[in-house]
């Protein structure tokens, strides 16, 4: 059974969900990164009580709305369909940096103190400065990555017997990192060249624990801070 985009309006409220029907126990409620109102219900359940369990969760739903687009506004990531023009502001390890897009016969792209310089010969050509811009940062990530894992792997090596984990870089959506223990492999978010150096550690040496603790207990987190005892400060600058 297809979904069924539902809108309610009650009081001075109105709220759009997408309803689907499945085999489930119970009615479950989720928000997507993009905002939309997910639902799930069993077939037996009438939809006036799907619309009542809706609507009684309507401030939750507000509130992690709000909190979602407090998290976009905060967000050092450029917008998906930025145009990268001369003078807008791009951020590279958590540091602001303008764009300058001069003239050159050769392609090139380097940092000079807050500017983020573009030299191409097609200076007009927003789509291509936008193409120099993103292989730079594809290639810093690569240099920042195998850095943090030598680091990590050395501080490490001292305490634990640990591999040196296989790095794989990739854009994820939920996770900042994922460690896959039998096979010695890490995977690593690509978004993280925007935000700052210490929270990149971290997330590194987060993915490193998990060779010690599988989970996410306490005994994780004593590893976790052995390393890096103000984790929690830049845990959050990623939220």
């Amino acid at each position: 059974m297809a979904d069924k985009i539902i809108t309610l309006e009650w009081e001075d409220k109105t709220l759009t969900y997408t309803l689907t029907r499945k085999q489930v126990k119970n009615i479950n409620l989720r928000i997507r990164p993009d905002g939309i109102v997910k639902v799930s219900a069993p077939h037996r359940i009438k939809k006036e009580t799907i619309d009542e369990f809706v609507m009684s969760r309507y401030d939750f739903i507000m509130e992690s709305l709000e909190e979602m687009k407090r998290r976009a506004d905060n967000s050092p990531e450029p917008e998906k369909d930025e145009v990268y023009k001369d003078g807008i502001q791009l951020v590279y390890l958590g540091d602001k940096y303008t764009l300058r897009i001069e003239k050159g016969a050769d392609d090139a792209v380097e940092l000079r103190e807050k500017e983020l310089i573009v030299r191409t010969f097609d200076t007009e050509n927003t789509a291509y400065v936008k193409k120099l811009v993103q292989n730079w940062y594809y290639n810093r990530t690569a240099e920042l990555f195998r850095r943090m894992n030598d680091e990590t792997y050395e501080m490490f090596s001292a305490y634990y017997n640990v591999p040196k984990a296989k790095i794989e870089k990739k854009t994820l959506k939920s996770r900042w990192g994922c460690c896959y223990m039998k096979e010695g492999r890490i995977m690593m978010n690509n978004r993280l060249i925007y935000y700052p150096e210490m929270s990149v550690r971290y997330v590194f040496i987060h993915e490193y624990a998990h060779f010690i603790e599988p989970s996410h207990g306490r005994s994780f987190y004593r590893v976790v801070g052995r390393f890096m005892p103000d984790y929690k400060y830049w845990s959050d600058r990623l939220k």
